[in-house]
């Protein structure tokens, strides 16, 4: 179901957010040198130079793109199957949105997902513990990401679809920007569309500087003037 072991095997020797460091074969555990040789490797695979001072951002070698792609890829493909176990019939819409829906995840990249579900549990913990059944379901390629040395968590965004159709910012990206994995009578394609509209109707622009997106609602603005999103 995962990626082979040779393709992760340089970024094996480490996980860099926890206490457990693994050393290369014939290595010794004792070695004060192991962490920065074994955070070394890490940085061999992703990273080609230091962060760009203007815009905070860094290249990624071609070998880091495809463990970045083939790892996100697996978790997206193993997504739609585990909210199914937990939300069964219930489950309204799954998509994908953020940086893995725009190809440009980072390795601390977290995974953004939207869940439209019926029935939803009332409060935001009452739904957090309840997707967790997710999490659990996931648990496998998590740890393999780990191993790839891809840290990556799920990031839900957990609405019922009541509370979608009245809308969100988030949804303003998504316009432009997202995977739909599951949408049970074009409701989230629907819903997407209509905020696309409204925004064109505004004339709003969607601005990128570097690692910084924003939108200019209503270029035209004047001081006063009231418009409806």
């Amino acid at each position: 179901m995962y990626a082979s072991a040779h393709r992760c095997q340089p970024t094996r020797l480490v996980n860099p957010t926890s206490r457990v460091w693994r050393v290369p074969p014939g290595g010794d555990v004792g070695r004060p040198d192991a962490r920065p040789r074994a955070v070394a490797r890490v940085r061999e695979l992703f990273w080609a130079s230091p962060p760009n001072v203007a815009t905070g951002t860094r290249a990624i070698l071609p070998a880091g793109v495809r463990v970045l792609r083939e790892v996100f890829g697996q978790l997206t493909e193993a997504l739609l199957p585990a909210c199914q176990g937990v939300y069964g019939s219930r489950l309204v819409s799954l998509a994908v949105f953020g940086s893995v829906a725009r190809g440009t995840p980072r390795p601390d990249s977290d995974l953004d997902i939207l869940v439209v579900a019926e029935a939803l549990p009332v409060g935001r913990m009452a739904r957090v513990r309840e997707f967790e059944g997710v999490d659990e379901r996931l648990a496998a390629a998590l740890a393999h990401a780990s191993r790839c040395g891809v840290h990556t968590a799920l990031a839900p965004v957990l609405k019922t679809p009541e509370e979608a159709r009245r809308g969100s910012v988030l949804f303003w990206d998504m316009t432009e920007e997202v995977r739909i994995l599951f949408d049970r009578d074009d409701f989230l394609s629907s819903l997407l569309a209509d905020v696309a509209s409204r925004l064109r109707a505004l004339g709003a622009r969607r601005i990128v500087r570097g690692t910084t997106r924003y939108w200019d609602l209503k270029p035209d603005f004047r001081p006063g003037e009231v418009f409806q999103l």
